[in-house]
This record gives C-alpha cells, structure tokens and sequence, in this order.
C-alpha cells in the first residue's frame, strides 16, 4: 500500500449548493454537499483514479504541486 499526500482545493459553490473539490497532483474533482462530504468524496475519486489506471502509471503522472500566492490590485 502507498501513501500519498495530496492537495485539496475547496471551492464553496453558493449559487448551485455544496462544494468541489480539486486534487492538481491527478487533476480529479469531485463534490459534495458539506466540506466534510466533498473530501470524503475527493478521497474516493482518487482511489477510483489510481485503482483505474495502476499505481505505477499513477506515480509516473502525479505532478508535484507548488503553492504560491498571488495578489493582484484590481
């Protein structure tokens, strides 16, 4: 079994109701009603990702994020 940390990007969706998630490292979304709902699906996404397509050629694609932070005046 491998171990992965990956990143979550949580977008509130006001307009339709709940939330998306994002992991960059497979480029997978998913959704949910709450935060909590939205991960747990996020997790399973991946799991059914990497399930799909092997371990080894999941590790080949992962695609280290890097984070920075951007202002911008508007």
């Amino acid at each position: 079994m491998h171990r992965l940390q990956l990143t979550v990007e949580l977008i509130n969706e006001p307009h339709n109701g709940g939330y998306t998630t994002y992991c960059p490292e497979f480029d997978v979304m998913s959704q949910g009603d709450d935060p909590d709902d939205a991960i747990k699906n996020l997790r399973e996404a991946v799991r059914g990702y990497v399930k799909t397509i092997g371990i080894k050629q999941a590790l080949k694609e992962y695609r280290k994020t890097i984070r920075e932070f951007l202002e911008v005046n508007v």
